[in-house]
């Protein structure tokens, strides 16, 4: 049986971590790389090997897609394909492949991406969940399990149209479908263990997908009557505090303080006094909109979306997808400058 345990204190300001009992062997080993900080983003385009080394590292090369809409579209690869650790550390420091997945093509070991399980453990299928934290806690063990411990490691949205694969060949970046996909874990305890039979089963089937998961990296407030219930079923074990606490902040990024120092301190963002229309048109312009699919489609394109565009490449068909600001292959979003309506006015 494969059952997961829950790490949490009741301090409701702490996450808890699910893990699983086939995992006890190799979990204390994780906090070995809990200092390592990734730098990953989203598809890059490109025409040459050039920008994807400038804008990446070596080990990224350009390669061509059908977009979909008018032809082909150069995207910059994944230059950790292979491995974080041998890319960032360099083959004579660090010269083994990460361990290959059944996400992987069949002969991904003999291409050179990746080596066969050496100890033939059973793969490890992780939660990314719906938010930043748990999403980058998902990669970290990802990576621990799959280049420093020999362990098929597989991630799970919920959704068989979402990909969070570190190792994806074009940098696949969606958030989870689900924040707490308990479900996930329960199918992996009906399924003995193999979610592998499971994915290969949903067959990238939306409308009848089932999630199978073996931990659930983070649980945070009001999921306590959840977390008492799954441990009633004996569906995760009892839970022990993490100690990990939280912090929401305003953040600017680096390049953005570095063209404007004002927007370093608050002096920098007040409006008032005789410069305050100044600053905020400043603000305004500096600190874009993002338009949602719905509003691109009505205000930005004559046909609602139907022919498509560089930014949609149809119109959205749900009420979620209406809402959206960013859907992968579909519509790659707009920022738009704003002055009437501009949030930094009210």
């Amino acid at each position: 049986q494969v059952l997961c345990r829950t790490n949490s204190k009741q301090n409701m300001r702490s996450p808890k971590r699910a893990t699983c009992r086939s995992f006890n062997g190799v979990r204390r080993s994780l906090l070995l790389i809990s200092s390592l900080y990734l730098y990953t983003h989203a598809s890059i385009e490109c025409n040459n090997d050039d920008i994807c080394i400038e804008k990446y590292r070596e080990g990224s090369r350009c390669l061509h897609v059908d977009n979909g809409f008018n032809g082909m579209t150069g995207v910059c690869t994944n230059p950790y394909e292979s491995g974080c650790l041998r890319n960032y550390l360099g083959s004579d420091t660090f010269p083994t492949l990460r361990t290959c997945n059944s996400d992987d093509p069949p002969d991904a070991a003999l291409q050179g991406i990746c080596t066969e399980s050496p100890s033939k453990y059973d793969e490890i299928r992780i939660l990314s969940q719906g938010w930043e934290s748990s999403m980058f806690s998902s990669w970290l063990m990802q990576i621990a399990l799959s280049e420093l411990m020999g362990v098929p490691t597989t991630m799970e949205t919920s959704s068989a149209e979402k990909k969070f694969n570190f190792y994806d060949p074009t940098n696949a970046f969606d958030y989870g479908a689900e924040d707490y996909d308990y479900d996930a874990l329960r199918n992996a305890l009906s399924n003995k263990g193999d979610c592998r039979a499971v994915a290969a089963d949903n067959n990238g089937n939306e409308d009848d997908y089932v999630s199978c998961a073996h931990v659930m990296p983070e649980v945070w407030r009001g999921q306590h009557e959840a977390i008492e219930s799954a441990e009633i079923d004996n569906l995760i074990e009892p839970a022990v505090g993490t100690g990990g606490v939280a912090k929401f902040s305003w953040y600017v990024p680096k390049y953005t303080a570095t063209e404007d120092p004002t927007l370093l301190t608050h002096f920098g963002l007040t409006a008032n006094g005789p410069d305050g229309q100044a600053i905020r048109r400043k603000l305004a312009e500096t600190f874009l909109r993002p338009v949602r699919w719905k509003d691109y489609c009505e205000n930005f394109t004559p046909d609602y979306c139907e022919e498509g565009d560089e930014v949609a490449l149809r119109a959205p068909e749900t009420e979620e997808e209406e809402m959206q600001y960013f859907l992968s292959g579909s519509f790659y979003g707009r920022f738009i400058f704003h002055w009437l309506r501009s949030s930094f006015l009210s």
